[in-house]
């Protein structure tokens, strides 16, 4: 039986992407390290200053949400019963002899050791906030894997579920692929579609991504587990995306999309 180790910061769609892996490989799913500091490894009010500094407000306030969100549904439980909104809460369901612990830099001397001590056969990441090390991926036999929320090599980088939106683009998609030095550049284990509608929110799309996100991981994961190396990319087609400005967000309202719509929140699929 392989082993699986999960890497993710937790938050409201890494759930929705993870829910799947827990029902069908619930055995296999050794270990979760839940990243919670940003990419330099700072938490609390400290780093939501800085990422307030680097996009523009519209958008910081679209983040923030989307991270309190576990924490409100998780308080409204009654209400939602039986949808799993965090990560102790799929593993309390679905993998209940699962380790775990919660960091908040990712590529350090103690999760090093904690990942060599769960054996994994695969590392699989779903919107982990840093850069998982050389160190950590040459751990398991099996390399290590990541979702992203476009086609690649279209969209590499932060966001992409607002870009496509700002761009005015019609469809797009969700990629597993095998993780590398360089960002979202790694070879292609699935890669599904996603049609954009009009007027569709950021979260609205993310929502979409997510669940078709959930599918496609399942597939990464057997064809990874299975040795298959993927697809290359066509990196000559690669574009890269980070935080968004003001300017964009107001491309994005022209092209009459929102950033979140709150039906979108307290609906139910």
């Amino acid at each position: 039986m392989s082993r699986i180790l999960i890497i993710t910061n937790g938050n409201y769609f890494a759930c929705q992407i993870l829910a799947e892996l827990f029902r069908v490989r619930a055995s296999e799913i050794s270990s979760v390290i839940v990243v919670k500091g940003d990419y330099r490894g700072q938490t609390g009010v400290r780093a939501g200053l800085r990422l307030m500094q680097q996009m523009t407000l519209p958008y910081f306030l679209f983040k923030l949400t989307v991270y309190m969100l576990p924490t409100v549904l998780r308080v409204l439980r009654r209400k939602f019963a039986g949808f799993e909104h965090d990560v102790p809460m799929l593993i309390r369901r679905w993998a209940p002899g699962a380790t775990h612990i919660s960091v908040s830099r990712l590529n350090s001397s103690r999760v090093a050791r904690f990942a060599r001590g769960c054996c994994p056969d695969l590392i699989v990441s779903v919107s982990c906030p840093q850069k998982i090390g050389a160190e950590l991926l040459k751990i398991p036999r099996y390399g290590g894997i990541n979702v992203h929320s476009a086609r690649l090599p279209a969209y590499a980088g932060l966001a992409p579920y607002f870009w496509v939106l700002a761009n005015n683009e019609k469809s797009t998609g969700v990629t597993v692929h095998r993780m590398t030095e360089k960002w979202d550049a790694g070879d292609i284990l699935a890669q599904h579609d996603v049609p954009i509608e009009p007027r569709m929110s950021a979260f609205g799309l993310f929502r979409s991504l997510a669940e078709t996100g959930g599918r496609a991981l399942i597939e990464g994961v057997d064809r990874a587990l299975r040795g298959e190396a993927g697809e290359q990319q066509d990196l000559r087609k690669r574009s890269y995306y980070s935080h968004p400005r003001l300017a964009d967000y107001v491309r994005l309202r022209r092209n009459g999309h929102s950033l979140i719509r709150w039906a979108d929140v307290w609906l139910e699929r």
